[in-house]
């Protein structure tokens, strides 16, 4: 069982929570039309920015920093 359970916890989880993240934002973009493209370019760009910082600030280290701001700027909170 060990291989099938790294598989869907490595690269299983990551893929289902990009599709995620694509799948709202695309919906979200599509209701506001192309002029609230900037505004949720901008969201994710400071979330991104803001919670890496602040994961760096904390003294997390690796990649937690970069899956954190990630999860967070595009899936939400729920995501981490």
């Amino acid at each position: 069982f060990r291989p099938g359970i790294k598989v869907c916890s490595t690269l299983a989880l990551r893929v289902g929570i990009v599709c995620l993240g694509l799948k709202l934002s695309a919906l979200e973009v599509a209701e506001l039309g192309v002029l609230g493209l900037p505004a949720v370019l901008v969201s994710v760009g400071t979330g991104l920015l803001a919670v890496h910082f602040l994961s760096r600030l904390l003294g997390l280290q690796g990649n937690i920093p970069t899956l954190l701001a990630v999860g967070t700027s595009i899936c939400g909170v729920t995501a981490i």
